[in-house]
Parts: C-alpha cells; sequence; structure tokens
C-alpha cells in the first residue's frame, strides 16, 4: 500500500510539473510559457480551427489551419478593437474592409 501511495504522489507531482495549464486558487487559468488556445482541433488537437493568444498587449484571434490569418480580431490593452487588421490600433474601432449596416439601424454620433 506504501509503494501505491508514494506512486501516486510522484505521479502527481511530475504531472503537476510538466503542465502547461495551471488552475490558480481564484480559479483563474494560468498559461505559464505563453500557449494561445485552440479550439476545434481533432482527436489528436491537430488542425485546429480557430485559436485566441495573448500577443503584442492585446488579444489576437486568428486561424492556425488558414495561412496568413493573424489579426482577424485583435482587441488590445486599451480595448481598441481592429477586425482584418493589426495589431497597431488608431481608433476605438478598425475595419480593414468593407462594413454592411441596414440604414434604419444607423445612428452616427459625430
Amino acid at each position: 500500500m506504501k509503494k501505491i501511495i508514494l506512486l501516486l504522489i510522484i505521479s502527481t507531482t511530475t504531472l503537476i510539473n510538466q503542465a502547461q495549464i495551471q488552475v490558480r486558487p481564484d480559479g483563474n487559468l494560468y498559461f505559464p510559457n505563453g500557449q494561445d488556445v485552440r479550439f476545434g482541433s481533432d482527436a489528436n488537437g491537430n488542425n485546429s480551427q480557430w485559436s485566441i493568444e495573448y500577443l503584442d498587449n492585446g488579444l489576437n484571434f486568428w486561424r492556425p489551419s488558414v495561412a496568413g490569418s493573424d489579426y482577424l480580431m485583435f482587441v488590445n490593452s486599451l480595448g481598441f478593437l481592429g477586425l482584418a487588421s493589426t495589431q497597431n490600433l488608431s481608433a476605438q474601432i478598425q475595419v480593414n474592409g468593407r462594413i454592411y449596416v441596414k440604414p434604419e439601424q444607423l445612428d452616427l454620433h459625430l
């Protein structure tokens, strides 16, 4: 019985030391090596469809399976939002592309 308990302690310690995600006492998740969070992977964790990462002092939403898809949506540390833009945002909302708004829903306050 002592050997089993010792084996469990060693195994648990090894898993904790090699963990790439840590759960903090307050319940927050911590990624010590700056990994990203990926969604839509196959059973082996490959071919992710979407990813969120902390990059350039903001959150970068991108598609790992699509070349050149960085900054599909980017929120910087000031709360500025960029769509299909870069991390260098100069306005609260910056869009690199077309915008469609129904005329009856458009209310501009300049």
